[in-house]
Order: structure tokens, then C-alpha cells, then sequence
């Protein structure tokens, strides 16, 4: 059995938290974590995320539906808070949360922290 976890990014700058997509100017990734560095880290650990929803199919074979995380990076590029703003099970929003809080991204060298809000579209 396939399960497909789709992914999209905002970004969010620490001067009025303008998404990317709008007014975010881009960071430049020489010296700084950029959109791609974080995109990529979040598609090479992807696995965390679709490991915490296999586990909970045996017991929900039916689940479905879109995580929400909301997380800060601090410029260590270690994780800070994570939040879920969108549920899709308990046990997998826990799980799901747990893995991020473990995961790395480039440090941030222009700026003391950068805020995500990330989409997990899970589905068989």
C-alpha cells in the first residue's frame, strides 16, 4: 500500500510575519537558511512524518486528512515550540510534532529565529 504525503511551505519572516508568498523577501541562501534549505531538509525527513501515520493506520485503517504544523527555527537551526493549528488524529499530531522538534536545518545567520506553517496531506 502507497501513502502519499503532500507538502506545501510558508514562511514567515520576524518583521510582521509577511508569508513568502506575498511580501517575504527572499533570504539569500549564502547566507542564510533559505526557502529550498528548508524545504529540503522537511522532504529528506518526510519519512518521520509518514512513519508517525503508518503506525496509526493498523489501529484507524480509514485516517486521512491535513496535519497543520506551525514551528520555529532558532538560528542554531535547531527546532523551537511546534504547535499543530490543524489535527488529524492525536497520536499522529503528537508523533508528527515529536519528529520535528528533532530535526536540523541550516543555521540562520540574518535574523534570531524563522517561523514555519507547514501542511502534511495524509492519505493512503
Amino acid at each position: 500500500m502507497a501513502v502519499v504525503v503532500t507538502m506545501a511551505i510558508s514562511i514567515f519572516t520576524t518583521g510582521g510575519c509577511a508569508s513568502m508568498d506575498e511580501d517575504y523577501e527572499p533570504v539569500d541562501a549564502s547566507t542564510s537558511a533559505g526557502r529550498e534549505d528548508i524545504r529540503q531538509v522537511i522532504r529528506d525527513r518526510n519519512g518521520d512524518i509518514n512513519a508517525c501515520y503508518q503506525a496509526r493506520l493498523t489501529a484507524v485503517p480509514h485516517l486521512r486528512g491535513k496535519l497543520v504544523l506551525d514551528w520555529m527555527i532558532k538560528r542554531d537551526g535547531t527546532v523551537g515550540p511546534v504547535r499543530v493549528l490543524e489535527s488529524v488524529d492525536s497520536a499522529v499530531d503528537t508523533c508528527a510534532a515529536n519528529a520535528v522538534k528533532t530535526w536540523k536545518f541550516p543555521p540562520l545567520k540574518d535574523r534570531p529565529f524563522m517561523k514555519i506553517r507547514y501542511p502534511f496531506n495524509l492519505r493512503r
